[in-house]
This record gives C-alpha cells, sequence and structure tokens, in this order.
C-alpha cells in the first residue's frame, strides 16, 4: 500500500496538497500553512512541466518549503520594524 503510494505521487497530488494547505491557512490564520502550500504548489507546478520522479519531488518540497519560510519569516521581521518605527 504505500509503495503504490510512492509511485502514485505526481503533479495533481502536489496541487491538491497544495489547495488543501492553503485552505487550511485560510481558517487556521498564522502564515504557518501558507508557506507549505505555495511550495506544494510550486512543485506540483514544476512536476506538470518537467517530468520528475517522486524522490526528486519531495526534495524538491523540502527545498522550496525551507527557502519560502525563510522568505516569509525575513518579511514578517521587515514588517514588524517597520510598525515599530511608525511608518
Amino acid at each position: 500500500m504505500i509503495a503504490s503510494l510512492y509511485t502514485t505521487i505526481g503533479p495533481a497530488s502536489w496541487l491538491i496538497l497544495g489547495v488543501c494547505l492553503i485552505a487550511v491557512e485560510v481558517l487556521i490564520p498564522g502564515l504557518y500553512f501558507l508557506w507549505f502550500g505555495l511550495a506544494a504548489l510550486a512543485v506540483g507546478i514544476a512536476a506538470l512541466l518537467v517530468a520528475i520522479g517522486w524522490p526528486l519531488q519531495i526534495v524538491a518540497f523540502l527545498a522550496v518549503s525551507c527557502v519560502s519560510v525563510l522568505i516569509g519569516r525575513l518579511a514578517a521581521r521587515r514588517g514588524a520594524n517597520r510598525a515599530g518605527k511608525g511608518a
């Protein structure tokens, strides 16, 4: 069962996961699930454009997730600094 799950991971799975994570973010605000949802959507679109296997898709998801979380944290920190200065 689990082996068949790995072989069926494809672009549609990533797109559905991305939409679900973004929907969870709407229900539970906090900008936590948004970055993972965007990463899943990015991997889904990349998998649609380029035929890549599931191991590379998972690595790409992890990499894009890390980058998007870091960018999100930097943006939030800059926003907090600007709000603190009154600008």
